[in-house]
């Protein structure tokens, strides 16, 4: 899973220690953070 990845941990300790909406915000902060970074990368681009 992505989200445990980044912030490394395993699935398991992530689903133990990680309420849902923990979860979701650090989804949307990634989502986020990708869409900033592809605009940039398309930007460059030109």
């Amino acid at each position: 899973m992505f989200l445990a990845q980044k912030l490394g941990m395993t699935v398991a300790r992530l689903r133990a220690d990680m309420d849902n909406g923990e979860f979701v915000r650090w989804s949307v902060y990634y989502a986020r953070k990708a869409q900033r970074e592809e605009m940039e990368r398309l930007k460059a681009k030109g």
